[in-house]
C-alpha cells in the first residue's frame, strides 16, 4: 500500500478520500505488504530516540522545556473537524455556553499549519476523557473535559483513540509536542447531598444525580463504586462522602470537600492511586503524550502527588520507559498574591515538594497572572509587577520552566477589563521572562469572550477565527520568534531595573545569557512617562537594536554613565538588544540638583522645593510618580536657581508612596529620583446616604436570588458614602452581606457592584449595559465600574449600548474590602479618568452578579434555577437593588450675586442680552490648583466662538497672598478692591485665553505675559463658564488659603483686542450710562479661598 503526503501537513478528512485503516497517516510508507511500516520525521529535534509505534511516530525524546512557547486549546471549541461525531446524546447546540460546540481531535489536526504559523512549539489541550455529556442539577455539559466517567476513553464527541493518535503524530511530525490536561481530585456531578449534611452519618440526606446523560456513574472501575447508600461501595472507599467547598480557607475543605458540586476522590486510598496511575500511564504509553497539565492540584493532599509521579510505576517512570527523559507535568494552584506579599507563590511553591520528596516539576504562573491583570489592565502601578517577578524568580526551584499566561479557559479574558495595548503589553512580558509562555485560543485574535469557538457555527461564531493577518496574530508571532531566535529570552538571567511605586508606569528588566544583555523596557500608563537614569552597565555610546517596539521605531543609544533617560510615550513598549555598534552622545556636564533631602521621610504639607540646573533659564518640569503628561512647568533663573512648590496636599487621604524629579526636556536630563511617603489628612467633603433594607428583590419586588445554597443576601446595600477632595473621590458601600464562599481575588463574591458616574456639564447615556435598565431619571452617565470578584474594570460611552459596555479605560480603582465591617471601599484617581473635581457629580449604583466563567450578568427567569434569578423574564432589569444617586456635594466656596445688577446699559446691536450678568462664584482648591466655575444669566455662542461663548470678556485678578502685586486694572480704568493686590491676571473672551503677571503692569500695559491660560470649559445647557488654573499659572503656591479671586464682565472686540468703548449714549457696539474714562467693569464678583 502506499500514501501520499502533500507538503508533509495533515489535510482535512473532507478534501481526501482514504481508507478508515489506521495507516492513513502521513510520514509512513508500506510499499509492498511485507515491508514494515517506516516513520518519517526529519523535523523532529532528537529523531534517533524516536519510535514509529504501528506506522505512526508517538514516542519522541523530551524537548528541552525553557524552549517552547504553549499553544492552549479546548477541543470542543477550537476547531470541528468531524461533524458526524457532534450531536451524540441531543446535548449538541453551538448556540449555548452550556452545550457541546462540535470542536475535535480532527479538528485541531487540520489546524497545526495554523498554530505553527503563530510560533507555538507544543499544543496544550483539555482532557480528551470520555466526560459525563449532561449534568441535569447544574444543567450544563461536559463539553470542557473536566468532568470524566472514563479516565482511559476517548470521548465520543472528539473522536477516538486512533484519531488521538493521529494528532500525537501529526505533532511529532511537525517538531510539536503533545500536552494532555488531567484531573485527579474528582470525577463528573453523579452524587449530592440534598439537605443538610451530617458528618456523622453521611448517607443522610445522599442522592444520585437522576437522569445524568450518558450513565449515572462513573463506568470505569473502581470510580464507578460512588453509592454512598451501598454497602460495597462504602467498603471500597473510593470517594469522600462530603458536600461543597464552603470556606476555601478550611484545609480539610479544600482537600476533601467536593469542588462545585463534583464527585470528590479519596485519593489517600492506595486503590484510587494505583487506578489514576494506570489511567495517566497509558496515555504516555499508548498515544505518546509529552507532558501533563494537572486540574485541581491544590486539592489533592501532597502525598499522593509525591507517589503518582515518583513511584516505581508512576508517571515519571512510564515516560522514562517511552524515552522521554524530561516528562514535564505542571499543576493548577489557583491562588493569587496580594500586592507586593508572596503569599500565593509560597503556596505554589509547597506543591513543587523537597529533594526528599518531590511533587511538582512546575506549577502554572497564577500570582504572575493576576499581577499582569492589576498593572497592565487596571492601572496599578508598575511596582506591583516587579516584585512579583521578582517572587516569580526566587520562590519556584525553576522558574524558566514556569507556565505563564495572561487568559486562560476558566477566568474573563484580558480584553474584558484591558485595552489592546495593555493586551500586548502583558503579552510582551511572559515572552520576554523566564518561564514557558503559554497562549490561550483566541487571544491572537482579540477575543473577548473566554470560551467563544474559533471555528464558523461553533459558540459565538459565525465565522473562523483562523486570520493569520490579524494585528494581534502577527504580533505574537513576531514575538514568538523574537523569543526562540534569542536563547538570552529562554534561558537569561533576569535582573528588575525600574518600576513606578505608586502609579502606572516605566516598568524595565534586563536579560542576560553568555555576555549578551537585552532589555524590556514599558510605559503601563495612559501618559507619557519619564524613564529616569536606567543603569543598563554597558559603555557609553552602546546602541541596543530595537527587535519589537510598541509606539517606538528607532534604536536605542546608551547614555553617559551607562545610563537610559527619555520621555516614554502611552503604552509604550521597547525589547531592545545590546549591539555591537557605538553611537555619538552628549558628554554628560549637564546635570539637575534637589536641594531638600526627602527620600524616605514622611510629608504631610505642600513644601517648597530648590535647587540649580547648570543652564540659566532652562524650561524645567516637576515630575510626580512619573507622569510627564501632568508635570509641573516652570523656569530656572539667570543663575540656573530654581524653586517650585510639591503639592503635597494634593494626594489621597492617608498614607501613600510617591517620587519626584526633576526634568529639563531640551537638555534630556534629570534629577536623581525621590521617593517619600504622603500621609494627607482627611479633607474635602463626606456625605452618606442610607438605603432601605430588605429591597434586594429586584424593581418589580418579586426577584429571588440563584437558588444555589451559597447564595443568600450579599446584593442588599444598606448605605453608600461619599469622600470627595478634588480630583480624589472613594465610594464605600456597606453590605448586607459579605461572603467570601469562592475565594475571589478582589475579597467578596456572589455580587457584581455596578458604578454609574454623572459628570456635571457633559452628555452621556441612559442606557445601562447588560443590565435591560436604563438610569434614573436626570441622570445620564459618561463613567462606569463592574466590579465582582474576580474582575475590575472602568469603561466609557464609546462603543456603549443596551448589549455592549464601552470602552476599556486601563484602569480601575483600588477595592478595599472589609468583611467584618461589611464594607466595600472603591479609590477612584480622577487624574486617571480626566476628572480634576468630582464636584456635583452624581453617583448610581446597582446590584446583580456575575459568571465568572462566562463574564456575563446571570440569567432570569420565572422559576430561576441553581445559578439563575427568579420571578422576572430575560427582558427584565437585572437590577436586584440600587441607590437613589447621590451626588457629590461641593467642597470649596460659593458666592451669589445679585441678577440684574449690570453697571451699564448693554451694547444696542440686538445680539446682546445678559450674557455679563453674573448670578454665583464657585471655586475650589485641588491642591495648588483652582477650579473656578461661574453661573451666567445667559451664555451664548452667536459667533461661534472657539471657546464656546460670546458677547462676554471675562478679567480675573488673583491675589495669592505672597509676594509684590499690582492693584491697577490694566486698560479697564479701575483698580482692583481695597486689601487686595494681584500677581496673576487672565483675560479670557469667545477668541482669545492669556494670562499676565503683575510684573510691568500698568493702567495702559499688560503685565508680562505667563503660561499656560486657563482651561475653558463651557456649559450651555446649564449657563456656566469653568476656569482651571494650573499650579504653574498660579507660581507653584505653597498654599492657597486665602487667595482672593476677583472676577469682572465687559465685552472684547474680537478684531481690535480691544475693551468695548462706552458712552453717555452708547451704540451698536458701544456701552451706554457711562463716560470713556469710568471703569469697564459691567458685573463684579469676589470670592475668598478658605
Amino acid at each position: 500500500m502506499s500514501i501520499m503526503i502533500i507538503n508533509r501537513r495533515w489535510l482535512k478528512p473532507s478534501l481526501i478520500a482514504l481508507s478508515v485503516s489506521a495507516v492513513l497517516l502521513s510520514g509512513c510508507s508500506d510499499d509492498d505488504d511485507d515491508t514494515p511500516l517506516v516513520c518519517d520525521w526529519p523535523m523532529v529535534a532528537n529523531a534517533d530516540e524516536s519510535e514509529c509505534v504501528e506506522g505512526r511516530n508517538l514516542h519522541v525524546a523530551s524537548p528541552d522545556w525553557r524552549d517552547q512557547i504553549i499553544y492552549f486549546l479546548m477541543i470542543d471549541r477550537f476547531n470541528d473537524g468531524d461533524s458526524t461525531n457532534n450531536d451524540q446524546a441531543g446535548y449538541y447546540n453551538p448556540a449555548l455556553e452550556s452545550h457541546y460546540s462540535g470542536g475535535d481531535l480532527e479538528g485541531i489536526q487540520a489546524q497545526l499549519d495554523y498554530v505553527q504559523a503563530l510560533g507555538m512549539t507544543s499544543i496544550w489541550i483539555t482532557p480528551p476523557v470520555a466526560n459525563q455529556w449532561w449534568d441535569p442539577f447544574n444543567q450544563f455539559s461536559g463539553y470542557h473535559g473536566y468532568w470524566a466517567r472514563d479516565f482511559m476513553a476517548v470521548d465520543e464527541h472528539y473522536g477516538d483513540l486512533e484519531h488521538y493518535k493521529n494528532l500525537s503524530h501529526a505533532l511529532h511530525e511537525n517538531g510539536m509536542y503533545l500536552i494532555q490536561d488531567i484531573v485527579a481530585n474528582h470525577t463528573g456531578n453523579f452524587f449530592r447531598y440534598d439537605g443538610a449534611y451530617n458528618p456523622d452519618d453521611t448517607a443522610e440526606n445522599f442522592l444520585i444525580v437522576p437522569d445524568n446523560v450518558p450513565v449515572t456513574a462513573p463506568i470505569q472501575a473502581p470510580f464507578d463504586q460512588n453509592d454512598r447508600n451501598n454497602a460495597d461501595h462504602v467498603a471500597a472507599d473510593i470517594y469522600h462522602w462530603t458536600p461543597d467547598i464552603n470556606d476555601y480557607q478550611d484545609p480539610a475543605q479544600e482537600l476533601g470537600y467536593q469542588l462545585s458540586g463534583l464527585d470528590d476522590l479519596n485519593t489517600e486510598n492506595p486503590a484510587v492511586l494505583a487506578a489514576l496511575k494506570q489511567s495517566y500511564n497509558y496515555w504516555i504509553s499508548e498515544v505518546g503524550v509529552d507532558a501533563f497539565r494537572v486540574d485541581t492540584a491544590k486539592f489533592v493532599d501532597h502525598d499522593f502527588w509525591n507517589k503518582f509521579f515518583h513511584d516505581a510505576d508512576g508517571i515519571e517512570a512510564a515516560a522514562m520507559a517511552t524515552g522521554r527523559s524530561d516528562f514535564l507535568y505542571f499543576g493548577e494552584v489557583f491562588e493569587a498574591s496580594d500586592p507586593l506579599m508572596n503569599n500565593g507563590e509560597q503556596k505554589l511553591a509547597s506543591y513543587e515538594g523537597t529533594p526528599d520528596k518531590p511533587e511538582f516539576k512546575s506549577l502554572i504562573g497564577f500570582p504572575l497572572y493576576s499581577e499582569l491583570s492589576r498593572v497592565f489592565a487596571e492601572g496599578q502601578p508598575s511596582q506591583y509587577l516587579s516584585y512579583r517577578l521578582q517572587q516569580h524568580m526566587s520562590q519556584y526551584q525553576n522558574p524558566w520552566i514556569v507556565p505563564n499566561f495572561v487568559d486562560n479557559h476558566d477566568v474573563a479574558r484580558f480584553l474584558s477589563k484591558g485595552s489592546l495595548p495593555g493586551l500586548k503589553q502583558a503579552l510582551t512580558t511572559i515572552l520576554t521572562i523566564p518561564g514557558i509562555p503559554v497562549i490561550w485560543q483566541g487571544t491572537e485574535q482579540a477575543l473577548t469572550e473566554p470560551r467563544q469557538a474559533m471555528f464558523a457555527g461553533g459558540y459565538l461564531s459565525e465565522e473562523d477565527q483562523f486570520n493569520t493577518e490579524s494585528e494581534m496574530f502577527t504580533f505574537i508571532a513576531e514575538l514568538s520568534q523574537i523569543r526562540t531566535s534569542n536563547p538570552i529570552f529562554t534561558r537569561g538571567d533576569m535582573t528588575l531595573l525600574a518600576d513606578n511605586i505608586a502609579a502606572p508606569g516605566v516598568l524595565a528588566f534586563q536579560r542576560s545569557y553568555e555576555g549578551n544583555n537585552a532589555f524590556v523596557i514599558f510605559n503601563s500608563a495612559d501618559n507619557e512617562t519619564l524613564l529616569n537614569g536606567l543603569d543598563t552597565g554597558l559603555p557609553n555610546g552602546t546602541v541596543l537594536t530595537l527587535l519589537m517596539g510598541e509606539e517606538y521605531s528607532e534604536d536605542v543609544t546608551v547614555g553617559f554613565e551607562g545610563k537610559l533617560t527619555m520621555p516614554l510615550a502611552p503604552r509604550a513598549t521597547l525589547v531592545l538588544m545590546q549591539s555591537p555598534e557605538t553611537g555619538d552622545i552628549d558628554a554628560g556636564d549637564e546635570q539637575i540638583l534637589i536641594n531638600e533631602d526627602i527620600q524616605g521621610q514622611t510629608l504631610s504639607e505642600n513644601i517648597l522645593l530648590t535647587g540649580s540646573v547648570t543652564e540659566a533659564f532652562a524650561p524645567l518640569q516637576l515630575v510626580i510618580d512619573g507622569n510627564l503628561t501632568a508635570a509641573i512647568s516652570f523656569t530656572a533663573d539667570s543663575e540656573g536657581g530654581w524653586q517650585t512648590v510639591l503639592p503635597v496636599e494634593s494626594f489621597a487621604a492617608g498614607e501613600s508612596q510617591h517620587s519626584v524629579e526633576v526634568f529639563a526636556v531640551a537638555l534630556n536630563v534629570a534629577s536623581s529620583q525621590l521617593s517619600f511617603t504622603a500621609d494627607v489628612a482627611p479633607t474635602g467633603v463626606e456625605i452618606t446616604q442610607d438605603d432601605v433594607l430588605d429591597d434586594d428583590n429586584g424593581p418589580s419586588g418579586n426577584y429571588g436570588y440563584p437558588q444555589d445554597a451559597s447564595f443568600s443576601r450579599q446584593q442588599d446595600i444598606e448605605s453608600v458614602k461619599l469622600l470627595a477632595s478634588g480630583s480624589n473621590l472613594a465610594v464605600t458601600l456597606t453590605m448586607r452581606e459579605i461572603t467570601q464562599t469562592w475565594n475571589p481575588t478582589n475579597g467578596f463574591d456572589h455580587a457584581s457592584l455596578h458604578l454609574f458616574f454623572d459628570l456635571p456639564g457633559e452628555e452621556g447615556l441612559t442606557v445601562l449595559p447588560e443590565l435591560n435598565s436604563a438610569t434614573p431619571t436626570d441622570f445620564d452617565w459618561n463613567l462606569a465600574h463592574r466590579v465582582f470578584g474576580w474582575n475590575n474594570l472602568m469603561y466609557s460611552t464609546t462603543g456603549a449600548d443596551a448589549d455592549t459596555r464601552g470602552e476599556n479605560l486601563g484602569f480601575a480603582p483600588t477595592v478595599e474590602v472589609d468583611a467584618d465591617a461589611r464594607t466595600i471601599t472603591f479609590n477612584y484617581d480622577g487624574q486617571a479618568l480626566g476628572v480634576s473635581d468630582w464636584t456635583d457629580t452624581k453617583v448610581y449604583a446597582s446590584t446583580w452578579d456575575i459568571d465568572g466563567l462566562s463574564d456575563a450578568p446571570r440569567a432570569l427567569s420565572a422559576d430561576g434555577g441553581q445559578w439563575e434569578y427568579s420571578g422576572g423574564d430575560t427582558t427584565e432589569a437585572k437590577i436586584m437593588d440600587d441607590i437613589t444617586p447621590i451626588t457629590v456635594p461641593f467642597a470649596g466656596v460659593r458666592v451669589d450675586d445679585a441678577a440684574n445688577d449690570e453697571a451699564y446699559a448693554y451694547p444696542l446691536d440686538e445680539s446682546f442680552g445678559s450674557q455679563q450678568d453674573i448670578l454665583q462664584a464657585s471655586a475650589t482648591a485641588n491642591g495648588s490648583n483652582i477650579s473656578l466655575t461661574l453661573k451666567m444669566a445667559e451664555v451664548t455662542d452667536t459667533w461661534n466662538p472657539s471657546n464656546g461663548f460670546d458677547h462676554v470678556g471675562f478679567t480675573i485678578f488673583i491675589d495669592l497672598g505672597e509676594g509684590e502685586g499690582a492693584t491697577v486694572m490694566p486698560k479697564m480704568n479701575g483698580s482692583v478692591p481695597a486689601d487686595m493686590q494681584w500677581q496673576v491676571m487672565t483675560r479670557t473672551y469667545g477668541w482669545n485665553n492669556a494670562a499676565y503677571s503683575a510684573n510691568g503692569a500698568s493702567a495702559d500695559e499688560w503685565g508680562d505675559p505667563v503660561t499656560p491660560a486657563p482651561a475653558v470649559v463651557t456649559d450651555l445647557d446649564a449657563g456656566t463658564v469653568t476656569f482651571q488654573f494650573s499650579s504653574q499659572l498660579l507660581g507653584n503656591p505653597l498654599s492657597l488659603a486665602g487667595v482672593k479671586i476677583y472676577v469682572t464682565t465687559w465685552d472684547i472686540d474680537g478684531l481690535s483686542d480691544g475693551y468695548r468703548a462706552i458712552s453717555v449714549d452708547g451704540s451698536q457696539w458701544e456701552y451706554g450710562g457711562g463716560e470713556p474714562s469710568d471703569p469697564k467693569v459691567q458685573d463684579e464678583v469676589l470670592i475668598t479661598l478658605p
